[in-house]
């Protein structure tokens, strides 16, 4: 949402109630996996997850089909960090 110059008190209400409905119903949070505020507090969030989950599992099978390589989150073990000798 980009921020507009209130010109009156009645429009500035407004334009603070449109935020807070905003951040509330679409904006996603990250600190609740992001699912908007007003899902996890109607227990939507499970049934988000395991359509997301069940949308990446399609994809993953897609690129598979394809002959695409499917991508480890991890980086490859070249840049991973090398454990230090035990001193033992």
């Amino acid at each position: 949402m980009q921020p507009k110059v209130a010109l009156s008190q009645k429009e500035a209400k407004n334009q603070i109630g449109q935020y807070v409905q905003h951040y509330n119903e679409s904006r996603l949070h990250s600190a609740i996996g992001y699912i908007a505020p007003k899902d996890k507090l109607e227990n939507r969030d499970m049934q988000i997850f395991k359509e997301r989950d069940h949308k990446l599992e399609a994809a993953k099978e897609a690129r598979r089909q394809k002959g695409w390589k499917c991508f480890s989150p991890l980086p490859p073990k070249r840049f991973q960090q090398k454990q230090a000798p035990s001193t033992n």
